[in-house]
């Protein structure tokens, strides 16, 4: 009880400072002659001098009042999508995951089903098109030049619920009204969320990628960086470009090995991770994931340069002299990256992305790989590079070489 006293006494003395504060500012502006009719101007001197941050939801830009009529429609709009593809969801296997993934065939029978609504619908597939993209590219055009407008858009996650993206802009600022859907254990669709947030900025690329930054809460208010960034492929991808993306790029990216973000050729090997290269040769190769063993000694040595020499013209002897190898084992470290071992960074989460080919005269061809990174700095190319590749005859091919060509990091 007496803790109790003692703890309301300290709640009364801050709550009299406080006012104490208030009567001081407010009679040394009446002292000089200043008058303050609006009291969200009077609370932010007051702020000022307390120490304390006092920002209208406007201001702040995050966590806005959703307005009662777009909450309604877009309760409306994602279980009406989700309809158009209910049938396929109920009828497909979802296993006994607790997070299900569906296969990317099956994603992309369902975006084309909710595409028969007339809105442009993405699904979350690596350098897959967004559906109706004739209508969000028409909005963002009008958008820059300053055209109020608007337009909604819809996404389809690999479990097969359902995000719906409404952008607004009325001539000078753009605004997110993000909503999603899900599925209940009767494979009936379930309205879940919906927010809305000013984006403090954005930009339409020539490449066609629609990049935008929300605004969200930062320090002090938060202890660590929050990423409201976000990409979105507007434009279709050409086939042949699509392609040659899956093909050479995909499975190698920038988290590791550095092929694709360093210079190197024939002559100059010794830079790369070929240790990191591994797993993605591995996967290229067999179509699955590299499997570790905590209890192993390593990749037989064998096994590990039969597979680098498959993908790059490197010597026996420039990798036992530059990879991590065990001479008295006979093995090689192949440690795959994972929570543990690797910290992903901006370039590490980039999309490798060919925009161009080039055939050579001796047979080879040379790609431009553009890094597209959505975290934080929200570029289509933060780093570019040209890849040359030579194709075997029996299918196979080997990477010959790469360089640096621009380099926005």
């Amino acid at each position: 009880k007496e803790k109790s006293n003692s703890e309301d006494c300290d709640k009364k003395s801050m709550k009299h400072k406080y006012f104490r504060w208030i009567i001081l500012l407010s009679s040394l502006l009446l002292m000089a002659g200043c008058e303050i009719n609006n009291s969200e101007t009077e609370l932010a001197v007051v702020s000022k001098y307390v120490g304390q941050s006092v920002l209208t939801d406007e201001e702040k830009g995050y966590q806005l009042p959703v307005p009662t009529e777009e909450e309604r429609e877009a309760r409306a709009d994602c279980l009406s999508i989700m309809e158009l593809y209910a049938d396929l969801y109920a009828r497909t296997d979802k296993g006994t995951a607790i997070n299900t993934v569906f296969a990317k065939d099956t994603l992309l029978a369902m975006q084309r089903q909710a595409a028969a609504g007339g809105s442009p619908v993405e699904v979350n597939i690596p350098y897959a098109d967004v559906e109706n993209y004739e209508i969000l590219d028409h909005f963002l055009k009008e958008s820059e030049a300053g055209h109020a407008g608007e337009c909604t858009m819809y996404t389809v996650h690999i479990d097969g619920s359902l995000g719906r993206s409404r952008f607004i802009f009325d001539g000078n600022t753009m605004y997110l009204s993000a909503a999603d859907a899900v599925w209940n254990k009767d494979n009936e669709p379930v309205f879940s969320h919906i927010s809305y947030t000013r984006i403090k900025q954005w930009k339409y690329t020539e490449k066609g990628w629609f990049g935008y930054e929300l605004c969200v809460p930062e320090p002090p208010k938060v202890t660590e960086i929050v990423d409201g960034s976000c990409l979105i492929r507007v434009l279709p991808y050409k086939e042949e470009l699509r392609r040659l993306s899956i093909q050479y790029v995909f499975d190698i990216g920038y988290g590791v090995g550095n092929l694709l973000d360093s210079d190197w050729d024939e002559q100059h090997m010794e830079n790369l991770d070929f240790n990191s290269l591994y797993p993605c040769f591995y996967q290229m190769q067999h179509q699955e994931r590299f499997a570790w063993d905590n209890d192993s000694d390593g990749v037989p040595e064998k096994e590990f340069e039969q597979l680098m020499k498959r993908y790059l013209p490197v010597s026996t002897d420039t990798l036992r002299k530059n990879a991590a190898y065990n001479a008295e084992r006979k093995t090689y470290s192949c440690e795959p990256m994972g929570c543990f071992t690797y910290t992903p960074d901006f370039l590490g989460t980039s999309l490798p992305e060919v925009t161009a080919v080039r055939e050579n005269e001796d047979g080879t061809m040379t790609l431009t790989v553009d890094a597209v990174c959505d975290m934080v700095i929200c570029d289509d190319a933060v780093i570019t590079g040209e890849l040359t590749v030579k194709e075997n005859g029996d299918g196979s091919f080997r990477y010959l070489g790469n360089k640096i060509i621009k380099d926005n990091m």
